[in-house]
């Protein structure tokens, strides 16, 4: 009896580290290009104003998610793997900048966006999400060898 109760409080430890890893992996990747957005506007224009740092991050951060869900780019077993989570972040990045490209160019204001700046996010964000997942994937693989 007191194994299967060491048992289920086992499954529950793994599961409560589970949600918390989940949910910091959203908020890192939130970070990362919530960053990116005022870092590209202020690389461009010398100033986070005179861009279009939070149009870029609404336009991005919605999909993205979105993106990141249906790629199960949140899943602790391809967040283990640095290849897997690497690869289906930066897929929903691209896909979920693909999407708002389109979204700018079917209402017409795709000319208010610097392509400059864009630019800068584009490599920001690739290169941010890179090093934040390398890094949460080392630490879920330690943090899961230990429970």
């Amino acid at each position: 009896m007191a194994e299967e109760v060491q048992i289920i409080s086992r499954i529950r430890h793994r599961d409560h580290y589970r949600f918390l890893i989940g949910v910091g992996s959203i908020c890192g990747d939130v970070a990362v290009i919530g960053a990116a957005a005022p870092i590209s506007s202020w690389l461009r224009f010398d100033d986070i104003i005179s861009g279009n740092a939070a149009d870029l991050l609404v336009a991005i951060l919605f999909p993205y998610l979105l993106g990141a869900l249906l790629f199960n780019a949140f899943q602790v077993e391809h967040l283990r793997n640095p290849a897997s989570s690497i690869r289906r972040a930066v897929t929903a990045f691209v896909v979920s900048f693909t999407v708002a490209v389109v979204a700018a160019f079917a209402f017409k204001v795709s000319d208010s966006y610097s392509r400059l700046e864009i630019g800068y996010l584009i490599f920001i964000v690739i290169l941010g999400l890179i090093l934040w997942r390398q890094t949460l994937s080392w630490i879920v693989a330690k943090w899961f060898a230990l429970i």
